[in-house]
């Protein structure tokens, strides 16, 4: 079988001009998309901005008391399964509030015993030109909720502050 017969096809199935012609719209195809696509991709990466954030979150009404020993300084945060790039720098435990009803029927601030509120302070390396603060699949801001989860403990909490140094 000779690669072009006496009709000028190739394998005896296309044509060589048709092949070429084919070729040619496939390569400009290619051109056009990593003109318009792949050129941007490189460019948000180079221009991508690391800093270092520090998230204070508040965890009320804790019932257990060992969340908080538990809880140690340089442990690596996980989002879903994986370590993502956030560690805890400090966390401060107290006697929790609550509101009470006093004898007349104000409205009372008292303490309860039997919990504790946890504040937790981490640091994460995350890009601030994005437009959302994420942490693994979290979107961290202000007022939102927050699962804070190591290897060791896993709660909800509730982001007070952010700090971008």
């Amino acid at each position: 079988m000779k690669i072009i017969d006496q009709k000028g096809k190739l394998f005896g199935l296309i044509n060589i001009i048709d092949l070429c012609v084919l070729l040619i719209i496939v390569l400009l195809v290619g051109v056009v998309g990593y003109k318009a696509v792949g050129g941007k991709i490189g460019k948000l990466s180079v221009n991508s901005s690391k800093h270092e954030v520090l998230v204070t979150t508040d965890c009320y009404g804790l019932r257990i008391d060992e969340v908080a020993g538990a809880l140690k300084k340089d442990d690596q945060l996980i989002s879903l399964t994986s370590p993502v790039d956030a560690y805890i720098v400090s966390n401060t435990s107290t006697v929790a509030e609550d509101v009470g009803v006093n004898s007349s029927g104000n409205y009372v601030m008292t303490t309860n015993p039997l919990r504790k509120d946890i504040i937790i302070t981490f640091k994460m390396n995350v890009d601030t030109n994005s437009s959302i603060l994420k942490l693994g699949s979290q979107d961290v801001a202000v007022g939102k909720g927050l699962e804070i989860k190591t290897k060791n403990v896993d709660i909800m909490s509730v982001v007070s502050s952010i700090v971008i140094k």
